[in-house]
């Protein structure tokens, strides 16, 4: 792909034209601001810089272009705009003056030290992964992962600002386990808001932008630059000398909470320094429990000292059970979803299991809702369970209902004593038994024995059934639209900008199953986005070929491609998938 066919606003390759056909973004047009870095320039020899995909108050974002590796990423450029400027036309970042420029020296270094922190959390399933950082231009960048998806801000806005107090938890509660982790390394993130959290085109809820990020959680005396987001930021962030810590992050949390279930932001917490004017959700028509509000209410106290003083205490109250412990030793990496295990085994080596024909691992990397249970380090929740087999079982969701397949276990699953041979729906409260463990599922949560929760199952809700979970498709239904007739789904309700996927592979659980034992059982993903078809492949043994290409990252369809899926051949032709 030539460098001068790509579009700077969007990364698709073009022809020569003023704007461009997919996303409109035109390079003639003049910058937003002329602080920011001109489209096409190149960092690190390496990195091409696009559009700017937005600005606070100490860093601004751009769309980039990996020259080598020929994908999207996004920069981030430390600039604390009250410290420093930039002459237009040039790249070089220039303090105010000599005091400012001690100031943002000293920040500089500090923000490196924390990019490094921050890369620890790069296997973190709801923490954007920093994979690079460098200076240069008399600042300092960092190099992430590009989120395809949405802001949660954006999903008000077209939710009509307003969603139920379920959905909310089922988007923040993800949120929450990974402020748990970015606090015990000692991180404050300081700007959480409903711009700064992403639900991605998988359904991921991520944590963004952590360009506030400051100080130790345990150095609270330590002066913090002052960071200021109305309704969101709490008293003590106002003051340069402030104390944070956990609190402050909590604080956030429980803004973003009232303003996506009210529809409006809590006063600012200055004003409600003597007068508190901070209205319950219940008084305004939301449905919620009284408990809940309660600690809804608390996380929002004006003063530090009255709120939760850390976030798993606010999760719990929220939830009104226990929640699952992070393991101390590896706080970067840690999730949720994985038990705490009790002991180590180490005497008795690991049995192996015979792989199906045509499959390395059971291990979904769909975009579907899917946890996946077992013995084995690469499942979403592990069994400490030497008689568990290595893929035991996997829980997946389809169209607003949970579903439990056993994966040819050795010892069997089993749901309420009855084994079960064949994908069955969940019912609550139902227990489940894979070998000698035991689970439980109470309708929004997977649970261990003693009622702790391991998985919060709206963070696997798929995004197409995020989108369409008021407009049910049939499975059967799903199945036929995406074999012979695509057009109707993109075209469905007048949103062509809906995004859907169907997943294909050998195992019953796909949307589209392929009998071929040299197909893979999760094999490929194919899905809509901003009005184009794309194909992924899901890791699988064989491969999945586009135009006779081997493809590894997702690659966009165009009319007539040849797509092969091991040794089983399809085609598109724009509008529908044939055999």
């Amino acid at each position: 792909m030539e460098l001068h066919n790509l579009c700077m606003g969007c990364m698709e390759e073009i022809d020569e034209t003023l704007e461009c056909p997919h996303c409109g973004f035109s390079e003639a047009s003049a910058p937003e601001s002329p602080y920011y870095l001109s489209p096409r320039t190149v960092l690190q020899e390496k990195y091409l810089i696009g559009r700017v995909l937005g600005q606070g108050g100490f860093a601004i974002t751009y769309l980039a272009w990996d020259i080598n590796l020929g994908i999207k990423l996004a920069i981030k450029e430390y600039f604390p705009i009250d410290l420093v400027y930039r002459m237009p036309g040039h790249n070089l970042v220039m303090a105010h003056s000599r005091a400012q420029e001690t100031i943002f020296a000293h920040d500089l270094e500090k923000f490196l030290q924390e990019a490094r922190i921050m890369a620890r959390f790069m296997d973190h399933p709801n923490i954007v992964s920093v994979t690079d950082f460098f200076q240069a231009n008399q600042t300092a960048y960092l190099v992430m992962h590009y989120i395809e998806g949405i802001t949660l801000r954006d999903h008000l806005s077209q939710s009509g600002e307003i969603i139920s107090f379920d959905v909310v938890m089922g988007i923040m509660m993800p949120v929450m386990d990974a402020l748990r982790v970015v606090h015990n390394a000692g991180l404050l993130h300081r700007d959480i808001s409903p711009e700064n959290i992403i639900i991605s085109m998988t359904g991921r809820v991520m944590l963004i932008d952590f360009g506030a990020a400051r100080g130790s959680v345990e150095s609270i005396n330590e002066s913090l630059s002052v960071v200021m987001k109305p309704g969101y930021t709490p008293e003590e962030q106002y003051r340069t000398n402030g104390i944070q810590d956990a609190r402050t992050d909590i604080y956030a949390v429980a803004a973003t909470i009232y303003r996506a279930i009210t529809g409006q932001m809590p006063p600012n917490a200055l004003d409600r320094l003597e007068n508190d004017m901070l209205v319950p959700p219940s008084k305004l028509g939301v449905e919620i429990k009284p408990d809940q509000e309660k600690a809804l209410i608390k996380a929002l106290s004006v003063s530090a000292n009255d709120r939760f003083k850390s976030v798993g205490e606010f999760q719990e109250a929220l939830l009104q059970r226990k929640v699952a412990p992070l393991k101390e030793e590896k706080t970067d990496s840690e999730t949720r979803s994985k038990p705490k295990k009790s002991e180590q085994k180490k005497s008795k080596p690991e049995q192996k299991e015979a792989a199906t024909p045509g499959e390395k691992s059971v291990r979904s990397y769909t975009s579907l809702g899917d946890i996946n249970i077992g013995r084995a380090e690469d499942n979403n929740l592990i069994l400490d369970d030497e008689t568990a087999s290595r893929h035991h079982a996997r829980i997946f969701s389809r169209y607003g209902k949970w579903y439990i397949a056993d994966l040819d276990s050795t010892h069997g699953t089993y749901v309420n004593d009855v084994r079960i041979d064949e994908p069955v729906e969940l019912t609550a409260p139902a227990l489940i038994r894979l070998s000698e463990s035991a689970l439980q599922y109470d309708g929004r949560h997977i649970l261990n024995e003693e009622g702790v929760i391991l998985s919060t199952l709206n963070e696997h809700v798929s995004f197409t059934e995020r989108w369409l979970g008021g407009d049910k498709i049939s499975a059967s239904r799903l199945i036929e639209n995406f074999l012979f007739s695509l057009d109707k789904i993109t075209q469905r309700d007048e949103r062509p900008d809906d995004q859907l996927t169907v997943n294909i592979g050998r195992s019953t659980d796909n949307d589209l199953v392929l009998e071929d034992d040299m197909v893979s059982r999760y094999h490929a993903s194919l899905f809509y986005h901003a009005g184009k078809w794309y194909l992924a492949d899901l890791q699988s043994t064989h491969g999945t070929f586009v135009n006779d290409i081997p493809i590894k990252e997702p690659v966009k369809l165009n009319p007539d491609d040849k797509i092969l899926l091991s040794e089983v051949p399809l085609h598109f032709n724009g509008g529908s998938i044939v055999n």
